[in-house]
């Protein structure tokens, strides 16, 4: 097997005009509504939250106690999904956040965390987004889980785009791991990159996996290419690599 997958750095990862540094100026800018600061050199962790002008992360996380953890706009419209973890009480919370038809800022609780759950596949414990699957209307997140790995899990989008703040959101658990990107291709339509942790007697290595929609490993990625990010291969069955 050597089926080459493109590798996909959703730009709905990062909101487009989450670029400035204030609230005051990205409604300079000409930004009214929502926008999210990401804090520097972060993927999609949000400094704060803005909406026409105005600093609303309280709003959003409905206590000083609770944290933007990241963030994910759906890139054909103005609707955010917003992670938020209460490092105090556990609770972690998915929020959608949309400005509605009057032009006033909107949020709905999607998901949310029983602190007293300590199955890893369950926890959801400080839930944050990893990515959006447009072409499959598929969002996956993160949750710490365990030791040296996280849980990774999806939900679908409604195709109806009036249904996504009343749809019930129903979350299902993946894989173990640690999620790196998206990586579609037509064998694999909807997969993703995932490194896994093993051992054996020299100690721990990280190899790289596609995982599909399912759980299903479909295969593992050659990761001796510097480059290999570019355009994921399959190793051949029966091969293996040990990356450390």
């Amino acid at each position: 097997m050597n089926t080459i997958c493109k590798m996909i750095i959703s730009l709905s990862l990062i909101p487009l005009y989450a670029h400035s540094s204030t609230c005051e100026n990205s409604y300079n800018m000409g930004y009214k509504g929502f926008t999210f600061p990401i804090i520097t050199n972060s993927r999609n962790t949000p400094e704060k939250a803005c909406f026409s002008g105005r600093n609303v992360t309280s709003w959003i996380t409905e206590s000083d106690g609770a944290k933007l953890t990241s963030v994910i706009k759906l890139d054909d419209q103005e609707f955010f999904y917003v992670t938020t973890y209460n490092e105090q009480n556990g609770n972690s919370v998915l929020y959608g956040v949309y400005e509605n038809s009057k032009g006033e800022p909107n949020k709905v609780k999607l998901l949310f965390n029983n602190p007293t759950e300590f199955e890893p596949k369950q926890t959801l414990e400080n839930m944050r987004l990893n990515s959006y699957d447009k072409e499959n209307g598929v969002v996956y997140f993160s949750t710490i889980a365990w030791t040296t790995s996280d849980a990774i899990h999806a939900f679908s989008v409604p195709i109806q785009k009036s249904k996504i703040t009343s749809h019930p959101l129903k979350e299902k658990f993946i894989t173990d791991g640690n999620f790196i990107a998206l990586a579609n291709s037509e064998n694999c339509s909807s997969c993703i990159v995932v490194e896994k942790i093993s051992h054996d007697e020299q100690g721990t290595y990280f190899p790289k996996f596609l995982v599909n929609n399912n759980g299903e490993t479909f295969c593992q990625i050659s990761t001796k290419d510097a480059a290999w990010e570019l355009a994921p291969k399959c190793l051949s069955k029966g091969d293996e690599e040990r990356p450390r």
